[in-house]
């Protein structure tokens, strides 16, 4: 996953390896949030992250695949079998990505940081998960 694909505040997975008394190691992922990225190359880290499980190495980041589910923790509304909408964004569902539909543009959204990012471009406003 490339630093330049994101933007702080997005959600991605972090890929890390946890050794137990035998030290098997077992590889885990948890859902991230990148805090600070160095887009430059120039740092040895270009994405850091933070996570409700207080990992500090990651062996690598992946993006989370855009579901439903997701859809809905963002607060976007069904509004009829395949159609999610919020904030005049309309959302059509399709056997394994998501559309955006703008007008007669058509956005291939397979990733919960490329809606984010296609949230924030299109209203200024960051897309955050609603309180359940």
């Amino acid at each position: 996953m490339k630093a330049s694909e994101l933007r702080i505040g997005n959600l991605i997975k972090g890929v890390y390896y946890k050794h137990d008394d035998e030290d098997e190691e077992t590889e885990l992922e948890t859902i991230c949030k990148v805090v600070t990225l160095d887009v430059s190359g120039s740092g040895d880290y270009p994405i850091y992250v933070y996570s409700d499980e207080d990992i500090e190495h990651f062996s690598d980041f992946e993006p989370i695949p855009l579901t439903e589910e997701w859809l809905v923790k963002f607060g976007f509304d069904i509004t009829s079998l395949h159609y999610f909408k919020k904030n005049g964004i309309i959302i059509q569902s399709e056997d394994d990505y998501f559309e955006c539909l703008l007008g007669i543009v058509v956005v291939k959204l397979q990733y919960v940081h490329k809606l984010q990012n296609l949230y924030f471009a299109l209203t200024g406003e960051e897309l955050k998960q609603q309180e359940q």
